[in-house]
């Protein structure tokens, strides 16, 4: 139940400030009121929503704060996990380049809702090939957190438009076996990313 909010938030259906209620989410997914609580409290304690007393529960709205912890966690298991990759299976190398693919497809037909999306599991599949399930399922829910804070921008072709083929280079970087020159490659691109969408959070957020 949890996992099925979670990835609500994190393809953009839930956005920040939205209510999510224990009664609809019990209904909608075929739940005791129980076990949707139980859901919610477990994405309060992940930090994707709050709860109010006789209020319920509503998506969070990051702060700047928010952002400069998540890019922390970012350099740390990203990197990690770029470098680290020499030991990675084949398959998970080839899932790599299959989330860019996707991304550029639809770059192409314009949707662009779907390519931030596509981007951010392009990211979850380099720490994926770390091999492991507790880093993995960690960076699921950095990445749900960072949705919420690209919901905040506007312009999402804008955003979007520049970033894949960074993602491209990246992934190239990676199957060649040049691991360091992707690590800066993905440093340079995380330091980038961060600024705009803080600049961006100052002004709109």
């Amino acid at each position: 139940m949890a996992d099925e909010l979670r990835s609500s938030i994190l393809v953009g259906d839930l956005r920040p400030d939205a209510r999510v209620r224990d009664v609809s989410v019990a209904a909608e997914h075929g739940v005791s009121r129980n076990t949707a609580r139980a859901a919610l409290h477990q994405l309060e304690m992940e930090g994707l929503v709050t709860s109010r007393r006789h209020s319920g529960y509503s998506v969070r709205r990051l702060t700047t704060d928010d952002v400069l912890e998540i890019f922390k966690v970012r350099r740390i298991i990203e990197l990690s996990a770029v470098r680290s990759s020499g030991r990675s299976p084949q398959a998970l190398l080839a899932e790599v380049n299959n989330r860019v693919i996707e991304a550029e497809q639809l770059v192409r037909s314009g949707r662009w809702h779907q390519v931030e999306t596509a981007s951010l599991y392009f990211h979850q599949a380099l720490v994926d090939l770390a091999e492991s399930k507790t880093l993995s399922g960690f960076f699921r829910t950095q990445l749900a957190q960072l949705r919420l804070a690209f919901a905040l921008m506007p312009g999402e072709s804008e955003r979007q438009v520049d970033w894949i083929p960074r993602d491209r280079a990246i992934c190239d970087l990676l199957r060649s076996g040049e691991r360091e020159a992707a690590a800066k490659a993905l440093e340079e691109y995380l330091d980038q990313s961060e600024i705009e969408l803080l600049d961006s959070l100052r002004r709109w957020g």
